[in-house]
């Protein structure tokens, strides 16, 4: 089964669940607003999903002067992807070193382009448009965006608390709350594994070689996973759970609920399989 497919079929999943979950602890009426919940939350995500993820790292399209020749650099790329559309680009407002792609465009940091020599910032442009190439950008921001909407079920779930409601009263809601969030917080997670498999950070690893014509000089592409590796562990950026797997590099930190959402392989390993060492 092709993975957008699947990914299809766990959104659909979660809705299920949700629609399930809320009938059962607030009968039809509960019912009836988590499918009007589920049916805005969907639309939302076909239709603005992209606009979302951009406005959430306030990132701003690169136009006119190009000094670093991003866009002609993408559109060089995009040319030996056999890729008809043009590739947009998007800065984020952020010193650590990081990039990633929706849909038809490439978002990268400031960071990016301050800490990373022109070679090495070929190689992880080659890298996100492997990705758009190979379709894995459409179903990562699917997974981020529903994964968000998951989480902010959740975090809804903690406010009702907070505000001391009660669904009813056989149900105390410190008992739901804790129920929400330890049913969401892993599907969300579910579902950001499930769309982005460690093997294609490999295969975009490999195919970012060709791309930018470094397959004798794969140091250049080892040389950037681990300056990025580096500036996300001294310097971490600004992420949420559920959007952090569409990095080149995942910035979550490896311990407490953000293991959930590890989706990445360990960047010494990617780095081995490149140059066949560790760093």
């Amino acid at each position: 089964m092709a993975p957008k497919y699947k990914t299809w079929f766990l959104i659909a999943g979660i809705n299920f669940l949700f629609l399930i979950i809320f009938m059962q602890l607030f009968g039809r009426q509960g019912l009836l607003l988590a499918f009007a919940i589920a049916l805005a939350a969907n639309s939302i995500s076909f239709l603005y999903g992209r606009r979302i993820l951009l406005w959430t790292y306030r990132a701003k399209q690169l136009e006119g002067a190009d000094p670093y020749g991003i866009n002609k650099a993408l559109t060089s790329l995009a040319k030996k992807a056999d890729l008809e559309q043009k590739i947009k680009s998007y800065v984020i407002p952020s010193s650590t070193p990081n990039a990633f792609s929706l849909g038809d465009s490439v978002v990268i940091t400031d960071g990016f382009l301050k800490v990373l020599d022109k070679n090495e910032q070929l190689s992880i442009l080659a890298h996100e448009v492997a990705h758009i190439k190979n379709n894995d950008s459409w179903l990562q921001t699917s997974a981020a965006v529903m994964g968000s909407i998951v989480m902010y079920i959740s975090q809804l779930i903690q406010w009702i608390i907070f505000l001391g409601k009660k669904p009813s009263k056989d149900k105390p809601t410190h008992v739901i709350g804790r129920f929400f969030y330890n049913l969401f917080a892993p599907l969300s997670a579910l579902l950001v594994q499930i769309a982005v498999r460690k093997k294609r950070e490999f295969l975009a690893d490999e195919m970012a070689l060709k791309l930018a014509n470094l397959e004798t000089n794969r140091d250049v592409l080892a040389s950037a996973l681990w300056k990025i590796h580096n500036y996300s562990l001294s310097k971490p950026m600004p992420t949420t759970l559920s959007t952090a797997h569409l990095f080149v590099v995942n910035p979550l930190q490896n311990k407490g609920i953000e293991k959930l959402f590890i989706t990445h392989p360990p960047t010494e390993e990617r780095i081995k399989n490149l140059i066949g060492r560790y760093p």
